[in-house]
């Protein structure tokens, strides 16, 4: 379907005609180099400022110090023992540097800074191992459990071990929705949010006592009697392994205080301004959403930079980084998000990597999220049950930038899934592999503004390629889309009938689809309400071949590809090389020749 001339000259007056703010809380706002535009013609501006970070004052932390004591005054010499120590203490502009450890605790930010030269940081040392973890060693007393099978082994676990949270007694599911309420009572919705580890690898949960009797690396809690059954991997004894159970929910947020609405305990909304570098953040028994809840959370908070960690086995959330809950108080709505989440490694959660919510009437949610490497998240696989999984999950994407993230073996869900009420924002230059979801790689859903898809790599996944429902007037432009079982693109239009609070009746549709490059899939395109401007899209002469290590992505043509312009916010290849004027080839690289494109991103590991 083409779009007729005077539909498309009324989208493009629409698009470039859009109005946005140039400051943001009146902070000073500069470009990205080069600068980014977004689908309104507008520059996706940062609050960060462009010199490095002072601070006037430095605490330290290390464990391993024989003088190391909370009474200390935190200096080198006498450092605090504890994280939480200095997180009592730090003021705006002083910072904490952590010496090499395993910190087996939750760190609680007593407060935020007050500017972005006055932030508060929490980092590692230059060089040091720090990893904040949410598990305890657990030695037993183990006992044979013939009941369950000769190789099986149980245990009971003491409350009193446990901080006040014993996530084995809990449930991963406490908060249905309407469309989760059939769920309810059923695996793996019941099952608890304990995670037990042996020797640093992550056991199954199984639902029952007689499924242990199927396989070794797997576990099931007996809740009556607050006890766990193992079936260890190897079939090692319990005393010839290193066992740990996680304790803990989260290992970095605000203070908990009750919510006044649901009565559920949320991290204490509004803080502002914290760093959070360099950190190993790992097992986080955390529930799934919702609420939302992470390894670490922002915890409605505004203005973080969580840079150069790794955040790992999470059982629900890596990082999450919006309101939390559709009801914060408008003062936390007018600030939440404009985050920077940059360079970390967000391996093995169970429902999303990255998540966030942000505020339900459209205020600018301006998150910044680039050269990430995600890998095998939504390893619980309930993409079709629970609807809020994915490597990466953001709702309310007004004014975001989602970019040069690799993403890679994610497990039951999209790579990246950009819900509701979305607008002006853009998704570019991600790496997206091995996709394990029956939507698509790239999901977007239920908004009525444009949200820009250009230049993105997207590889076997066992959907589509890139997926919508319920949107209308996107642009998808120089993507590259190869070996997805269903189509490159199922532009679905409308599906539900669900509508924006406020806003006029969904015309789903209407899409710009322009100088995409496509090979090896499964299914036709499929293109469907308002007609849409399709142009310059090849895939039938091509071919397609991907290596790994160095990650490399090799293309090669039969016959001579369409040659059109570029989306007029698509000056560049996927490398940030400026396309020479006028017509392009399709896809994010330029012409195709027989060499490989090797891409700038971290290989998986």
């Amino acid at each position: 379907m083409t779009m007729n001339s005077a539909t498309t000259g009324m989208l493009c007056l629409f698009l470039f005609c859009t109005p946005t703010r140039a400051e943001e809380a009146g902070l000073p706002m500069r470009s990205l180099s080069p600068a980014v535009l977004l689908p309104d013609g507008s520059e996706f501006m940062i609050w960060e400022s462009k010199d490095p970070l002072t601070f006037g004052k430095t605490y330290y932390v290390d464990q391993h110090s024989p003088v190391a004591n909370d009474e200390n005054p935190g200096t080198e010499e006498k450092p605090f023992a504890t994280i939480g120590k200095a997180a009592a203490v730090l003021q705006p502009g002083e910072r904490v540097v952590i010496k090499e450890g395993i910190y087996r605790e939750t760190v609680f930010p007593a407060r935020g800074g007050t500017a972005p030269d006055r932030m508060i940081s929490y980092e590692a040392a230059p060089g040091a191992r720090v990893a904040i973890r949410g598990s305890r060693v657990f030695r037993g007393p183990w006992e044979p459990a013939p009941e369950a099978g000769d190789k099986v082994w149980k245990a009971s676990l003491d409350k009193e071990d446990f901080h006040g949270y014993n996530p084995f007694l809990i449930s991963n599911v406490t908060i249905f929705k309407d469309w989760m309420e059939q769920h309810r009572g059923k695996a793996p919705f019941t099952l608890s949010r304990g995670m037990v580890f042996q020797d640093g690898r992550s056991l199954k949960q199984v639902a029952d006592l007689g499924a242990l009797r199927s396989g070794e690396g797997m576990f099931w809690v007996d809740r009556p009697h607050n006890a766990i059954y193992v079936h260890p991997s190897g079939h090692a004894a319990p005393g010839t392994s290193l066992y740990e159970l996680t304790d803990r929910e989260t290992l970095f947020a605000p203070p908990f205080q009750p919510c006044s609405r649901c009565g559920q305990p949320h991290p204490q909304a509004g803080l502002g301004f914290i760093r959070v570098k360099g950190l190993v953040f790992e097992h986080a028994a955390g529930p799934w959403p919702l609420y939302q809840l992470g390894a670490i959370s922002t915890g409605a908070g505004h203005h973080w930079i969580i840079e150069d960690n790794t955040i790992r086995y999470a059982n629900g959330i890596g990082v999450d980084l919006g309101t939390m809950h559709g009801h914060q108080p408008d003062e936390v709505r007018q600030t939440v998000g404009h985050h920077i989440v940059r360079r970390n490694q967000v391996t093995d959660c169970g429902i999303c990597g990255i998540a966030g919510l942000g505020a339900h009437d459209s205020r600018d949610f301006g998150l910044l999220i680039e050269d990430n490497v995600l890998l095998r998240n939504c390893y619980h696989d309930v993409e079709s049950t629970l609807q809020e999984s994915a490597a990466i999950k953001t709702h309310v994407n007004q004014r975001c930038l989602i970019r040069r993230n690799l993403i890679a073996d994610t497990l039951g869900g999209p790579g990246i899934w950009m819900d509701w009420r979305n607008g002006f924002s853009r998704c570019t230059q991600n790496v997206i592999l091995r996709t394990n979801s029956y939507h698509g790689a790239i999901f977007c859903e239920l908004s009525m503004d444009p949200t820009l898809f250009d230049r993105n790599i997207v590889w076997d996944s066992t959907g589509n390629g890139f997926y919508e429902h319920d949107t209308r007037g996107n642009i998808f432009a120089q993507n590259f889309v190869g070996k997805s079982a269903e189509s490159a693109f199922c532009l679905f239009g409308k599906k539900t009938e669900r509508q924006l609070q406020d806003r006029e009746h969904l015309v789903a549709g209407a899409h710009i689809v322009v100088n995409n490059l496509e090979a090896a899939n499964g299914k036709p395109d499929s293109f469907s309400g308002a007609p849409s401007r399709i142009e310059g899209n090849a895939g039938g002469s091509v071919t397609a071949a991907l290596a790994e290590n160095p990650l490399s992505l090799k293309l090669s043509t039969s016959s001579p590809l369409p040659q059109d312009p570029p989306a007029p916010m698509v000056r560049a290849d996927f490398y940030d090389q400026p396309f020479p004027p006028g017509p392009v080839a399709p896809g994010p690289f330029g012409p195709l020749g027989a060499e490989p494109k090797k891409f700038p991103l971290a290989a998986p590991r």
